[in-house]
């Protein structure tokens, strides 16, 4: 004689009512993430639109010639940005990918941006920021932030890793000289490694 009976168990359909509001709470949570990665990626993106201006319209003198407005690379003005956030210490691109953001500095808390937009306002993909014990204009410069799963931020940065994608983005620039803190640096990596 079993001491034990076995008994088999039906499930009832209210055994999947607490599974109901898990789903959506991580539907809704889901959502949620990416709408905010949207919004800050638009946000960054109106930052480097609000730096980028054409240049001064120049009328020629009589029978001097000058390039169509369509040939003339637009220009950067830092000034307004700055006046707004006097951290903006530099401005990093790598032309042909999503990498065009400030670089803020904060060497009273270096990671202040971490978890911060440029406004200040709280973001998930922070800002670009020096790192500590480092200056803009040293010469070793440590810069932070986030890879963003989309792709924003250094998002990008791990497929320097690719000899192909190293050659079609051979220059990283730093500037500082538009904001008349320093010169305007160029780099070509390397090296790529990927560390977490």
């Amino acid at each position: 004689m079993e001491l034990y009976e076995k008994t088999k168990i039906y499930p009832s359909s209210w055994d999947h009512v607490g599974l109901y509001p898990g789903v959506f709470l991580s539907g809704g949570m889901l959502l949620r993430d990416l709408s905010r990665s949207a919004w800050e990626r638009a946000a960054n993106e109106r930052l480097a639109q609000r730096v980028e201006q054409m240049s001064p319209t120049v009328y020629p003198s009589p029978g001097e010639t000058i390039s169509s407005p369509e040939q003339e690379e637009p220009q950067r003005n830092y000034r307004p940005l700055l006046e707004e956030n006097q951290h903006l210490a530099a401005w990093l691109t790598i032309e042909g990918t999503g990498v065009d953001y400030p670089v803020l500095y904060t060497p009273e808390e270096p990671e202040y941006y971490l978890r911060r937009a440029f406004d200040g306002s709280y973001a998930v993909s922070g800002s670009l920021f020096i790192g500590a014990d480092c200056v803009p204009d040293g010469s070793n410069v440590l810069i932070y932030d986030h890879e963003m799963k989309d792709g924003s931020m250094f998002g990008e940065l791990d497929r320097y890793a690719q000899e192909e994608y190293a050659r079609a983005h051979p220059e990283i620039f730093y500037d500082r000289e538009a904001m008349n803190a320093g010169p305007f640096w160029s780099w070509q990596p390397s090296t790529a490694r990927y560390t977490r």
